[in-house]
């Protein structure tokens, strides 16, 4: 185990990289800072998770709704912080180097989105 700020590094040369509840919780500037800093710290094999809510573009009746609550309380508690549709995550990523590979759903309101390094 380490210490330090994810927005400058993170332990380098792991398989997997693992953000649970992390990536909502800021702007997209500070977002990318820390997706910035995984990828300067992931080899080519490496995979990225990001567990969050992934929103759906338009709002579903009965569904969802969980996401769009917790967007709200970001809005309020946070500084900057959001939820994101697939879309929006896929673009995030894209700008700090990597593909969005899938996003896989829960029987939890979250999803995990899988990234990789592009090459």
């Amino acid at each position: 185990m380490e210490s330090g700020s994810f927005f400058e590094s993170v332990p380098a040369g792991a398989e997997c990289y693992l953000l649970k509840c992390v990536i909502h919780d800021w702007d997209d500037v500070r977002a990318s800072s820390i997706l910035a800093s995984c990828r300067k710290a992931m080899q080519r094999s490496s995979t990225l998770l990001i567990i969050d809510h992934v929103l759906p573009d338009r709002p579903q009746p009965g569904r969802s709704i969980a996401g769009f609550i917790t967007d709200l309380e970001m809005l309020l508690r946070t500084p900057g912080g959001r939820e994101r549709t697939e879309e929006q995550f896929r673009a995030l990523l894209a700008d700090r180097g990597f593909d969005l590979k899938r996003v896989i759903p829960t029987a939890s309101p979250v999803s995990t989105v899988e990234a990789r390094p592009r090459a």
